[in-house]
């Protein structure tokens, strides 16, 4: 992938590991918001990101309240919202196939049977 890349709207990964040596991966979950949206910065461009609860807050407090349950308020802190560096961004953020690709390298890591349940063995 390349900054270019990516489609506002659209849903893309962080991927990486709590320590390197012990493959416990931490997968984040980000919905492109665009490039440079509150002005070009000083730094460089930037492409920003929102969190998925946040994005979709409107519509997940709408289905608790066809559910008779209470939603989120409006006064939480923040909104989700962060940036990556453009030049940076195809480093740090992936696609759907970036991740499925991410996910199917786990069990071959060093540290992966010890890491992982279901895990007899590791292929040479």
């Amino acid at each position: 992938m390349t900054a270019d890349d990516f489609e506002i709207g659209k849903t893309y990964f962080s991927c990486g590991y709590v320590v390197r040596f012990r493959p416990v991966p931490i997968i984040q979950t980000a919905i492109f918001l665009g490039k440079n949206i509150f002005g070009v910065p000083e730094s460089g461009d930037h492409h920003y990101f929102q969190d998925p609860a946040e994005h979709y807050r409107e519509e997940r407090n709408f289905e608790a309240m066809e559910e008779g349950l209470d939603g989120d308020s409006d006064d939480e802190d923040g909104n989700g919202v962060y940036f990556v560096p453009s030049e940076n961004v195809a480093d740090f953020m992936t696609d759907l196939k970036g991740l499925q690709d991410f996910v199917s390298r786990l069990a071959e890591e060093r540290g992966a049977t010890e890491t992982f349940g279901g895990l007899t063995s590791v292929k040479p």
